[in-house]
């Protein structure tokens, strides 16, 4: 399978409201632009190396004044695909579920296993799966569920409770995690890998703001994917564009 975006849509559930630039109220916050994702690696404007061999990549890396995104980079036809991924080379909880470290603690919930899944091949350097990509994601990312104390309390009511749940949840999965890890004698290799709370934050992070959902067969309930090069493409809802996968 493959997947066909047809354009640069895009934004994850929880992306549109906790990341933006620091905002006093929540209205305000869901109308500003997302914010620069803090990024200090060049660009990478080929994304040829994440699409389908032999297929024409029409999309390019470029730094917008609102922070990284896609752009077309020749003139397209209505319809006409502009990136197309191998399904194989996307992250999924399926993908991380067939990772050998990773097989006794299988029962953990899709969205920590993919950020595991994530942490294990980046410990890997240049070795691991999908290296390539691992190495244009960002290295961090201004999520208020990550803020200070100081910093939220700047925001209103709600937008501060809302972040300090999503933190609060990330604190308690990884809490989850070690203690999965530690009954299937496996805390160590999470330690070997540096698998800790900052960089579980890290790994949710950019799963929050860079996944899709996509049905891979006709009918079927959606899964969760994060796909290189798509994932850098922005949202633009008004647009007459879509995103499939294809068995061709």
């Amino acid at each position: 399978s493959t997947l066909f975006p047809y354009t640069t849509l895009f934004r994850s559930s929880m992306a549109d409201y906790i990341i933006y630039t620091k905002d006093l109220s929540l209205q305000a916050a869901r109308a500003a632009e997302p914010v620069r994702v803090l990024q200090r690696k060049p660009l990478v404007t080929d994304l040829g190396c994440f699409s389908v061999a032999g297929s024409d990549c029409a999309v390019e890396e470029h730094a917008f004044s609102s922070g990284r995104g896609l752009r077309v980079r020749r003139p397209v036809k209505a319809g006409e695909a502009v990136l197309t991924v191998p399904l194989h080379h996307c992250w999924s909880a399926e993908r991380a579920r067939q990772v050998p470290e990773l097989a006794s603690l299988a029962s953990l919930p899709d969205e920590d296993l993919m950020a595991l899944h994530l942490l294990l091949e980046r410990a890997k350097g240049p070795t691991g799966w999908n290296a390539t990509h691992l190495r244009i994601l960002p290295e961090e990312y201004d999520m208020t569920p990550f803020w200070s104390d100081s910093e939220l309390a700047r925001l209103d009511g709600e937008l501060q409770a809302t972040s300090r749940k999503l933190a609060t949840q990330v604190q308690t999965d990884f809490a989850a995690i070690i203690k999965t890890a530690q009954g299937k004698g496996e805390d160590g290799m999470l330690l070997q890998a540096g698998i800790d709370l900052e960089s579980f934050k890290w790994a949710k992070a950019t799963l929050w703001s860079r996944c899709t959902d996509l049905s891979v067969k006709k009918d079927a309930a959606p899964q969760r994917f994060l796909v290189p090069g798509f994932d850098l493409a922005n949202c633009d809802q008004s647009l007459p564009v879509a995103f499939c996968v294809s068995e061709t």
